[in-house]
């Protein structure tokens, strides 16, 4: 059962070389980390806390608080960094927000 795979002449014995999707998974050896389904973009407040705080005050979680949350922080984030870096700094502090 000789063949070629990949520019590579293969014979008899070889070992069968991993499917394309199995090798898009992994780098270097190391199986990498899936991608996020929806819109690509991290979260930067983790949907479970949230979701708990809401419910520990005895409320319902909408589904779409968390992107909210999300949304919000950021805006935070960016404007606390607009600031440090007015002050020339590199370092975001508490004050900053």
């Amino acid at each position: 059962m000789d063949g070629v795979f990949g520019g590579r002449r293969m014979v008899s014995g070889d070992a069968i070389p991993p499917s394309p999707a199995a090798r898009s998974r992994r780098v270097g050896g190391i199986r990498m980390a899936k991608k996020a389904k929806k819109g690509g973009r991290d979260s930067v407040v983790v949907t479970s806390k949230v979701k708990g705080f809401v419910r520990a005050c005895k409320m319902i979680c909408a589904g779409d608080l968390a992107a909210a949350v999300d949304g919000k922080v950021r805006e935070m984030l960016k404007a606390a960094a607009g600031r440090a870096q007015a002050n020339k700094r590199s370092t975001v502090r508490p004050q900053d927000l």
